[in-house]
C-alpha cells in the first residue's frame, strides 16, 4: 500500500513540475510585434512565419486556423504586419502564438 502512495506522489510531482514549466515559458499577458514576413513554412493547420522587426529582432510565429478561426489569413513573404498573441521562450528564440494579425 505504501508503494502506491509513493507512486502517486511521484506522479503528482511530475504533473506539477510540467505545469510549472509551461506556465513559466508561456507569457501570461498579450504580446505584439510589427515587422516584415521573411519566410513561410506550411504546416498541418496553418503555417510558421518568420517576422523581422525594424530593429532586426527575429520572431517565429505560429499562424493557426484553429487558434485564429475567423481572423485567419494567409500572409506572404514581404508583407508588413503586426502580430499579437502569447509567447513561448525557448533556446531557439521567442515564438509568438498568433491571436491577431493586422496588415500594415
Amino acid at each position: 500500500m505504501t508503494t502506491v502512495f509513493k507512486y502517486l506522489r511521484v506522479k503528482e510531482w511530475t504533473v506539477l513540475a510540467s505545469i510549472s514549466f509551461f506556465a513559466f515559458c508561456a507569457s501570461q499577458r498579450g504580446f505584439s510585434a510589427s515587422g516584415t514576413i521573411s519566410s513561410i513554412t506550411p504546416g498541418k493547420d496553418g503555417y510558421m512565419a518568420e517576422l523581422i522587426t525594424k530593429d532586426g529582432t527575429n520572431y517565429n510565429t505560429t499562424i493557426s486556423r484553429i487558434r485564429l478561426q475567423q481572423q485567419y489569413q494567409q500572409l506572404a513573404v514581404g508583407d508588413q504586419v503586426k502580430i499579437s498573441g502569447d509567447t513561448i521562450h525557448t533556446e531557439q528564440g521567442v515564438t509568438i502564438l498568433a491571436k491577431g494579425i493586422s496588415k500594415q
